[in-house]
């Protein structure tokens, strides 16, 4: 009796935990969703650099934004391109500026689903993971 009792319990307790992680897992896909519905909200300008080592196009960072939401709501992290948040343009040093520009892209997402991405060195990539 009392083992059949203890195989209850614990057959409850699975199911609670099982349904406590869906409902978690629930909620941040409705924030990731949330987040990419409204992914202009703090938008800012970067240039990417092209094929040329003084032309940079211009974007915004919706759109790398969105990729990583993206990437987040697969349960996956996403390596981040080098980009800057201003323009290195002819004979500027470019030492900090994608720093800068990593620190805006933790902080836009952020804003948009209340948690700071970790980010991660990993050899000579970068790498945003959501927590």
């Amino acid at each position: 009796m009392k083992a059949s009792t203890d195989a209850i319990v614990a057959a409850i307790e699975n199911a609670k935990a099982e349904t406590l992680a869906a409902i978690e897992r629930s909620r941040e896909l409705q924030t990731l969703q949330w987040a990419i519905a409204n992914v202009s909200v703090a938008q800012f300008t970067c240039y990417k650099p092209t094929s040329s080592a003084y032309n940079f196009q211009q974007i915004t960072s919706s759109d790398i934004v969105k990729r990583i939401l993206c990437h987040f709501m697969r349960g996956c992290g996403s390596y981040i391109d080098t980009y800057y948040l201003e323009s290195p343009g002819y004979g500027r040093q470019q030492d900090g500026l994608f720093d800068k520009f990593l620190n805006a892209l933790v902080e836009q997402i952020h804003m948009l689903t209340g948690q700071k991405p970790r980010v991660v060195k990993e050899g000579e990539k970068t790498a945003m993971y959501y927590v």
